[in-house]
């Protein structure tokens, strides 16, 4: 995984991400494609996945962007 920095400071991870992930930046920015690789992903705690619709993934893991990974989670599904 690779990371780079924006223009506000924030993180912008390269990796894939999980289709079940889901953050409020995503409605209020109307930008839905985490897959993107210049997608800003929400890390201010406003992730949920979208199989448990809690911050607590299925695998009982706390979900967030960077945690969300194909190596770490058995739940991870790629989108795509």
């Amino acid at each position: 995984m690779s990371e780079n920095t924006n223009s506000a400071g924030l993180s912008i991870l390269r990796q894939p991400a999980c289709m079940h992930l889901r953050s409020k930046n995503m409605y209020v920015s109307g930008t839905m494609d985490p897959a993107n690789d210049d997608y800003e992903f929400s890390s201010d705690g406003n992730c949920w996945c979208n199989m448990t619709q809690n911050v607590i993934g299925p695998d009982d893991q706390l979900v967030d962007r960077p945690m969300c990974s194909e190596k770490d989670r058995k739940c991870f599904e790629r989108i795509g």
